[in-house]
């Protein structure tokens, strides 16, 4: 999650001081103070608060340490030949990479429909028996331990011509 929300206890007559890890901002507050709702950039790092009550004296600080996650990656590219004759076989490889241990569900296309990979894992190689020629390509990745990951990167295809079988005709 990109925007997360954080509270702590409200004692009448105290305001609070919010200590963010780099990168990271605060995008709406209670009118208290004790609850704020902090945006992250790609840092880790640790979220304080501190307590000053109405006479002016500061508590010790509150602390939390968080870790944001990268998204997942995913590379495509072709494990086999690139050009096959009609119901001939070549496949596809998968890289991938996240913060996860799960897996990875992908959904890729090959121009003309799409198809999903449910808990892959990286190196995985996927079978295809095009007819016609098609270019293959990743549309997205998700970790299946921290789905609310945007992917992080999405690349490669992989483009697999289909040559035409020949007709002999005897006269």
């Amino acid at each position: 999650q990109q925007e997360v929300v954080y509270s702590i206890p409200h004692n009448l007559g105290s305001t609070y001081k919010w200590q963010l890890p780099l990168g990271a901002f605060i995008s709406s507050q209670n009118a208290n103070g004790n609850q704020v709702k902090i945006n992250f950039s790609s840092f880790s790092g640790d979220i304080s608060v501190s307590e000053i009550n109405d006479n002016g004296c500061i508590g010790a600080p509150s602390v939390l340490p968080v870790r944001v996650l990268s998204g997942p990656t995913v590379s495509l590219s072709l494990n086999g030949p690139n050009t096959i004759c009609p119901g001939d076989e070549t496949s596809l490889l998968f890289n991938l990479q996240g913060a996860g241990s799960q897996g990875f569900d992908v959904i890729y296309s090959d121009g003309v429909e799409n198809d999903t990979l449910e808990n892959i894992s990286n190196g995985h190689i996927e079978t295809i028996t095009p007819t016609q020629s098609r270019n293959y390509f990743v549309l997205n990745v998700i970790d299946r331990e921290y789905p609310n990951c945007n992917a992080a990167s999405v690349r490669g295809n992989a483009f697999v011509n289909v040559n035409f079988a020949p007709t002999a005709s005897i006269s």
